[in-house]
């Protein structure tokens, strides 16, 4: 199989996790993190001087932090009990972009006290149709074990919607060589303007080539393709 380049432009959670006590009012106040797993090319050359060959499977790869949607933007927000969904948008400023064994980790903001971590759960972008990815409840680590269903109801699902862009939007090598945390760099398609040119003075040169400025610089425009995604997804899941 050979996986494929996506940008993550949504999630959406069905019905409310219940996270918070009461007394705030129940419900949960989500986010979104985003780690993959990437080739260190470190490891895999000091594997393949050892002798042990091309086949030296998941030893060369590590995981690597990828996307902090609290960290990225200003407010998280309150979900309630009553509500049938929670909306996370990513946003059309910025390019999530991933490819690979991706994992996806929702934990609930806490004021007092530390964030709590509710479900995760990892997929592969070789396996993902049609831009829309969905698992039920009980495909979903931590979520499967609450067979009471105290803290996720029995019709808990979490859908991922996904924009295909091209692989120019992804480098592995540089992801492999950050240690100290967002892996993401919104910057490098967000600096781009329509005609693929920098924004600073004429005669400045980007870093960011023509190609990568067509996938990777995010138009309003691409709202009305988002709606039509989320609902083809919303009939997919029916």
């Amino acid at each position: 199989y050979k996986p494929k380049t996506l940008a993550i432009r949504h999630v959406r959670l069905v019905t409310v996790p219940q996270f918070d006590p009461a007394i705030f009012g129940g419900g949960c106040d989500p986010y979104l993190c985003v780690n993959m797993m990437v080739e260190d090319a470190e490891k895999r050359s000091t594997a393949e001087a050892e002798g042990k060959g091309p086949h030296v499977g998941c030893t060369c790869y590590k995981t690597v932090k990828v996307y902090n949607q609290k960290s990225v933007q200003s407010k998280v927000q309150k979900c309630h009990p009553h509500e049938k969904y929670a909306d996370l948008d990513i946003g059309y400023d910025e390019a999530l972009c991933v490819r690979g064994n991706v994992q996806l980790t929702l934990k609930d903001f806490d004021e007092v006290g530390g964030d709590e971590k509710m479900c995760s759960f990892w997929f592969n972008t070789a396996f993902v149709d049609y831009n829309y990815l969905v698992l039920d409840k009980f495909c979903i680590d931590s979520a499967c074990k609450d067979k009471a269903h105290r803290l996720f109801s029995n019709d808990f699902k979490v859908e991922v919607y996904f924009e295909q862009v091209s692989d120019d939007c992804f480098d592995p090598a540089r992801l492999a060589e950050t240690e100290s945390g967002i892996g993401w760099e919104p910057d490098r398609f967000t600096q781009v303007n329509e005609m693929g040119e920098n924004d600073d003075d004429e005669g400045a040169v980007s870093d960011v080539s023509e190609d990568e400025a067509m996938v990777g610089t995010i138009r309003s425009d691409s709202n009305a393709n988002s709606a039509e995604s989320v609902e083809m997804g919303e009939q997919a899941a029916r």
